[in-house]
């Protein structure tokens, strides 16, 4: 059974099988963040691409419109990597306007394991902020309003916050406005690239075919 199930595993997209079981969240985790800001998702992409065993392995792009920094800086529009630990990269994203983000350079020490299924990918863009993530848990996209600002800083600051109790629901009496995003789907794979030329010499070929023996069965028949 096991041998079936990883050959079964093994015909699907990296990021299918990247857990079997969920980690909890934990907002803490933020404090190792390299970058954390408020703003806006103005795109959202799911670039697949060639893994070096030859599968394909998706990745999310996520660009932000950024509003308030409050660790590290940043440009007024920033792209971040999403490889998501979890189960697959969604076709939506659900988010409030605005949001809140935390991310990490590309050589930053990995967040805590908390899950024994949790399997970590290599950064297919290490020029990117990676959208923060324990493996196997919750991305820190999180619902923001200006009333939670003191509360953030509170908790990058090591100090208790009361911005996400322990039931993970946030505080209390804030309007937050949610806007679902779709994906652009679009592939870089060598593959992919491969097969439009594969294509297309297979339609060049079945058409010079067709010519040939049209002019064939034009020298065939009698004057």
């Amino acid at each position: 059974m096991a041998t079936g199930l990883a050959l079964f595993a093994s015909f699907l997209p990296a990021t299918s099988f990247a857990c079997i079981t969920s980690a909890p969240f934990v907002v803490e985790d933020m404090r190792e963040a390299d970058a954390v800001f408020s703003g806006r998702v103005t795109s959202y992409e799911i670039v697949v691409s060639e893994s070096e065993f030859g599968r394909p392995i998706d990745h999310g792009i996520i660009t932000v419109a950024v509003d308030d920094v409050f660790r590290g800086e940043l440009p007024a529009s920033v792209p971040l990597y999403w490889g998501n630990s979890t189960f697959a990269l969604p076709d939506e994203l659900m988010v409030t306007e605005p949001s809140l983000f935390a991310a990490v350079n590309a050589d930053s020490p990995g967040l805590p394991l908390r899950a024994p299924s949790a399997t970590i990918f290599p950064n297919a863009r290490p020029d990117l902020l990676q959208l923060m993530q324990a493996p196997c848990s919750g991305s820190f996209v999180l619902p923001y309003a200006s009333a939670y600002r003191s509360e953030v800083e509170a908790l990058l600051r090591g100090e208790p916050s009361s911005y996400l109790d322990d039931q993970g629901t946030y505080a209390e009496g804030v309007d937050l406005e949610w806007t679902q995003i779709a994906a652009i789907r679009r592939s870089e794979s060598p593959r992919a690239v491969w097969n439009g030329v594969l294509w297309l010499l297979v339609l060049l070929a079945v058409l010079a075919i067709m010519l040939a023996w049209r002019g064939w069965r034009r020298r065939g028949k009698p004057a």
